[in-house]
């Protein structure tokens, strides 16, 4: 089922299949509103065997209509009310992760069965020690959070996501999935340097991971710093914290200052390209090495271990 709905969402197969008159007429009659043909779609996916072939059947002038907007929502609507879950796989463990149709980057990967980020969760499976506590911050739809709770077996895991959808996506999953090791108490917060209050600002996409947050007093969004929510809250101490917040990395390492510097964790940071100076000079200042980067296209991945050699529950 997955399928299908990143077909019509990414690709779009719009008007280019064949189908029995007898199968089309009974879709038709589940098919209703301004969205009637995504609703025309899933009756399909859901009630009729189908045949995938790379062999062309026809041949169109010029390309395919896109996806209308109507039917777009529609079928975003339907993931949203009933979730469909794809499984992906690392080593002899499975899981299954939520496909939103609004999610594509990490999505893409997960459609083929494996986790986005595959080769850097590999490296810090092997890397890390079970049994960690571990704030996950900018959790996204629970990529990150669903490894480290199942595969590297962590105590805790605790992730921070401001955006609702994607909040709802990873609680569901958590469920989905029966792990008990993730606390859900900070979904949809948003971290900083300071508190206040943010509004959502989405891409023209509407993709989940490139959701910006800016400032306003009346937005609906918590803002908060990681401070705040693990120390001042006597969630315990914390063995290491991914970042992956689009942009905000180094308020939200401001924000952290006092449990970094009293638990020195192993830090995960996604940093944009024009952060890496700053990035790097913080760094220096708080006393980490980098020890491995992962490069990509307009940021970089980051593994750090504080300069003293050891940390509290890793080796050298």
């Amino acid at each position: 089922m997955p399928t299908f709905f990143h077909a019509a969402l990414a690709w779009w197969i719009g008007p280019s299949h064949f189908v029995r008159p007898e199968a089309a007429l009974a879709a038709l009659q589940s098919a209703q509103g301004e969205g009637w043909y995504a609703d025309y779609l899933v009756h399909l996916w859901r009630n009729v065997s189908a045949y995938k072939t790379a062999q062309r059947l026809t041949f169109f002038q010029g390309s395919l209509p896109p996806v209308a907007e109507a039917d777009r929502a529609r079928l975003i609507d339907i993931l949203q009310c009933e979730p469909v879950y794809m499984p992906v796989r690392h080593g002899a463990c499975e899981l299954r992760v939520p496909y939103t149709g609004v999610n594509p980057v990490i999505e893409r990967e997960q459609m083929r069965g494996l986790f986005f980020e595959h080769d850097e969760l590999r490296f810090l499976s092997d890397r890390l020690p079970s049994g960690l506590r571990i704030v996950d911050a900018g959790a996204n739809t629970g990529n990150h959070t669903l490894f480290f709770a199942a595969i590297m077996e962590a105590e805790i895991v605790i992730p921070i996501e401001p955006h609702l959808r994607a909040a709802a996506a990873l609680r569901a999953a958590v469920a989905e999935n029966g792990l008990e090791n993730v606390d859900l108490s900070c979904l949809g917060v948003a971290l900083g340097d300071g508190p206040g209050r943010l509004k959502a600002v989405h891409s023209v996409a509407g993709g989940l991971g490139a959701t910006r947050f800016a400032p306003d007093p009346k937005g609906d969004t918590r803002l908060a710093r990681l401070d705040a929510l693990i120390l001042d809250a006597n969630r315990g101490p914390v063995d290491f914290i991914k970042i992956d917040v689009e942009g905000m990395e180094m308020a939200v390492l401001s924000g952290a200052a006092t449990l970094i510097a009293k638990d020195r964790p192993f830090l995960y940071v996604e940093v944009l390209d024009e952060t890496i100076g700053a990035f790097l000079a913080w760094v220096d200042i708080n006393s980490y090495r980098v020890e491995k980067l992962f490069p990509d296209k307009t940021h970089c991945n980051y593994f750090l271990v504080p300069s003293e050699g050891r940390d509290r529950r890793g080796s050298p």
